[in-house]
């Protein structure tokens, strides 16, 4: 992929429902390749109770962006969905290391010069700042998962329902048995505690737990909300 053309994986996390609002953003910058998933939030009832959030039922969307819009686009929503109020959601950005070419045609179609020069002009910090911490474990072992997550520092994370195919190859080299039905949780971390994260999840719910839990670690290269 063409650098000057690069794609993000742009994911926004909201309230059930809210992604309707959201997706008609989207459309606003003729932007149409998004995947919606139904998730949970994972947050206790104390603060449920303390910012008077009855619901914690979320939608996740996935969306395909070009890199030149892609700060700007989350800038908009973040503002546009008041996403620095407790419990409204959150929304990052992380890299992508290749797409299709026609997919980078098809959302490069509508960028000008003028975007690619407010990119150039836009000062922004390249360090990675945040990451995203994926536990995939077996079902009805999240509240260990986020118990540990949240000891090392972790605030909250986003609960997606799966199941596994093709594992049994993965089974009989770890020596278990793995169930077909997962719960991934995201958790969307600072740098600093990601290693004392994944470590403490590890611990209480990895593979070699009842939980069975596989852990991932991908790059946030910008970040807005609160989850």
């Amino acid at each position: 992929m063409n650098h000057k053309d690069e794609i993000k994986l742009m994911v926004t996390i909201v309230s059930r429902g809210r992604s309707e609002k959201v997706l008609k953003m989207f459309q606003e910058e003729n932007l149409g390749l998004h995947y919606v998933s139904l998730g949970l939030g994972t947050a206790n009832s104390e603060i449920l109770d303390y910012f008077g959030i009855g619901e914690t039922e979320k939608d996740v969307l996935f969306s395909l962006v070009p890199a030149v819009k892609a700060v700007k686009i989350m800038d908009n929503i973040n503002n546009g969905m008041n996403l620095n109020l407790p419990g409204k959601g959150i929304i990052f950005i992380m890299p992508l290391t290749a797409v299709s070419k026609l997919v980078e045609r098809t959302l490069y179609n509508d960028v000008t010069d003028a975007d690619r020069q407010e990119e150039v002009e836009r000062d922004m910090d390249n360090e990675i700042k945040f990451s995203m911490v994926m536990a995939v474990v077996n079902r009805g072992y999240v509240d260990d998962v986020m118990e540990a997550a949240k000891g090392a520092g972790a605030r909250g994370g986003t609960v997606l329902h799966a199941r596994s195919v093709g594992n049994e190859e993965v089974g009989n080299f770890f020596g278990i048995t793995l169930q077909p039905e997962k719960d991934i949780i995201l958790l969307v971390v600072p740098q600093k505690i990601k290693t004392p994260v994944m470590q403490a999840v590890s611990q209480a719910a990895g593979i070699h737990t009842k939980a069975h839990g596989i852990l991932y670690s991908l790059p946030v290269e910008a970040f807005g909300g609160i989850s």
